[in-house]
């Protein structure tokens, strides 16, 4: 059992660090699709605040420019919104490390999403069975 924790820690753990640093090489990309979508566009209310806080608010905006690449329905965003043909040729390239970012991110939360799970039912173990 430690060890399968050890291994899950050290997974979620080098998925962090990877996405951090996808995210440093991918930068540049990043800014440069929010400038292009705010010339023509403004944010909905949760994503107006996400766009300016980098890396935190990177997964989703991630989230945002991948539902929007695919036309699907975005949170806070009216399916007759003149916000999903944005996408085009320039832009899809501009966003083409985003699936990657965002299963880097998906792996680190399900693996801690599990130890803290993990841990609330060791805890509860061990309250309720002495």
């Amino acid at each position: 059992m430690k060890i399968f924790v050890i291994a899950i820690i050290i997974v979620a753990s080098l998925a962090f660090i990877a996405s951090i640093i996808w995210y440093a090489i991918n930068r540049p990309k990043y800014y440069e699709l929010l400038n292009r979508f705010q010339r023509k566009y403004t944010f909905p209310a949760p994503y107006s605040f996400s766009c300016m806080v980098g890396f935190f608010g990177a997964p989703l905006m991630a989230y945002f420019f991948l539902r929007l690449k695919n036309r699907k329905n975005i949170l806070f965003v009216e399916k007759a919104s003149d916000v999903y043909p944005f996408p085009d040729n320039d832009t899809i390239k501009l966003m083409s490390w985003l699936p990657v970012f965002k299963g880097l991110l998906i792996i680190c939360t399900v693996c801690y999403s599990f130890l803290m799970l993990l841990a609330v039912f060791l805890e509860a173990k061990d309250r309720l069975f002495p």
